[in-house]
């Protein structure tokens, strides 16, 4: 509002300097008031992104669609860039990492279809093989292999117990 009565005046004092009604030392101090106004206007601008910068930082989304498994932190606590602050599981679809003994693991194909049963569900679900550790687990002398279920129990959570046949 101020910026535009500063321009408002610029342009009356301008016409008045034109017919000599004023001096030019009074148009001079109008255009020097004009552009402290524009700069005002420019800071607050300028004060205004900062701001709304700032508000966009305090958001927290999720890179995709999920459940939040794990909080490390409380609501209100203050967190620096880059630390973690929830662990998010995509429950859209499911992973099986299950041990297969070294002697078998010759039998097994990435993309093989895998039958697994879950506790608390009837009927099987049908998994694909999706990868094969390269390295035995120590100890067990077992090999993990990954496995992508197709279609996901309704009420499997995120830690649910299956047994892979």
């Amino acid at each position: 509002m101020e910026i535009a009565k500063q321009t408002l005046e610029n342009n009356r004092v301008r016409v008045l300097v034109e017919k000599g009604f004023i001096s030019k030392n009074a148009f001079d101090t109008a255009q020097s008031q004009y552009a402290i106004a524009a700069a005002n206007l420019a800071a607050a601008r300028a004060a205004l992104v900062s701001s709304n910068l700032s508000v966009a930082d305090t958001i927290v989304r999720a890179p995709f669609s999920g459940q939040i498994i794990s909080r490390s932190i409380e609501p209100g606590e203050r967190v620096v860039v880059d630390s973690k602050l929830f662990a998010v599981v995509d429950l859209t679809q499911l992973e099986l990492e299950a041990p297969v003994p070294v002697g078998e693991i010759g039998r097994v194909r990435t993309g093989q279809t895998v039958s697994i049963r879950f506790d608390g569900v009837d009927t099987p679900i049908t998994a694909a093989v999706t990868r094969i550790n390269p390295a035995a687990q120590p100890g067990s002398r077992s090999i993990m292999i990954i496995s992508r279920c197709l279609i996901r129990p309704r009420h499997c959570g995120s830690a649910c117990s299956a047994r892979a046949a």
